[in-house]
């Protein structure tokens, strides 16, 4: 039995030594990324496999004071407590990202507690999506740090291979590979991102806790399968101006039956006079991209995706 321990700790200790092949180095020159979870609590097995991970392919990791309070009964933890996590994550001089450990709701009451003059300091990769599009915006919105939209810490673990790869290179600011849409309207066309979730983004946007979205490529993505929400949604952001002067639009993962969301997408085109695409591999699957929202973007006529490179 001895024997058998001391086998199991050597190849244990060989596995944890080789690193994790899948994430080693992929992010680029990250050494320390911290968890903050300004939404909901994760799913405890999910959060220790995503941490396990990142200790495996080398990085250091730092996980916030409360980012694990209440995973046991997944209740809501303080306002308070999730934006002092976030504070003390964006201003240690050590962390190099903040990775959020899901969406879920709450992250809108983190980004009305936060002192935006105060985090000028530092201009730190923040990255998560679904819910974290309410504290995405707000940043995008007060021009503090960079939004990284996209694989939160516990859905990174679920992604296939190519969007592990994507969110990798998006990190280190690495050249990214062409996406091919649908075009839905055609139409060429360049600008920085904006978006993300279609409640959450018509929520900051209609509310003033957004950006301005001239001139930028809205992408838009939604897990929920009300359909009649998606089009009430959309005509809210259009009434608003939102799709007036922007530089397209761009649809993820929409959640529904096809048929349906086809045709929604396709009476949301001939509404708008931007150019209009579908299918970017983003949202709530395993093929999710990560997007630099200070990355721009140019899409030609076509449907051809290109993200500029930044090492010119």
């Amino acid at each position: 039995m001895k024997k058998l321990y001391l086998l199991l700790s050597l190849l244990t200790a060989l596995a944890v030594s080789a690193g994790n092949p899948r994430w080693h180095k992929v992010f680029g020159n990250l050494k320390t990324i911290a968890i903050c979870a300004p939404g909901r609590p994760g799913n405890s097995s999910e959060v220790d496999l995503g941490i396990r991970l990142l200790q495996e392919a080398g990085y250091k990791v730092k996980v916030m004071p409360n980012a694990r309070n209440n995973e046991h009964n997944k209740k809501m933890v303080d306002v308070k407590l999730r934006a002092a996590d976030f504070v003390q994550a964006w201003l240690d001089p050590e962390v190099d990202a903040i990775f959020c450990v899901r969406g879920g709701s709450g992250s809108a009451g983190v980004a009305a507690r936060l002192d935006w003059e105060k985090l000028r300091s530092r201009k730190i990769p923040v990255a998560g999506f679904s819910d974290i599009t309410s504290l995405h915006s707000a940043m995008a919105k007060n021009g503090v740090g960079h939004v990284f939209h996209g694989p939160s810490l516990t859905q990174l673990t679920k992604c296939n291979e190519t969007s592990v790869a994507w969110f990798g290179r998006a990190i280190s600011g690495a050249d990214q590979p062409p996406v091919k849409l649908q075009v839905i309207r055609g139409g060429n066309c360049s600008g920085y991102p904006t978006g993300g979730h279609l409640t959450l983004y018509q929520n900051a946007y209609c509310s003033g806790n957004a950006v301005s979205s001239d001139g930028r490529i809205v992408f838009i993505e939604c897990p929920s399968v009300n359909l009649t929400s998606h089009v009430k949604l959309l005509e809210k952001l259009r009434q608003k101006g939102c799709f007036d002067r922007c530089a397209a639009v761009v649809f993820g993962d929409m959640k529904g039956r096809k048929s349906k969301v086809d045709q929604i997408i396709r009476d949301f085109a001939a509404k708008v006079t931007c150019p209009v695409f579908r299918n970017m591999p983003y949202g709530h699957q395993s093929s999710n991209f990560l997007l630099d929202f200070e990355r721009k973007v140019t899409i030609s006529a076509d449907g051809i995706l290109q993200f500029e490179n930044i090492r010119k």
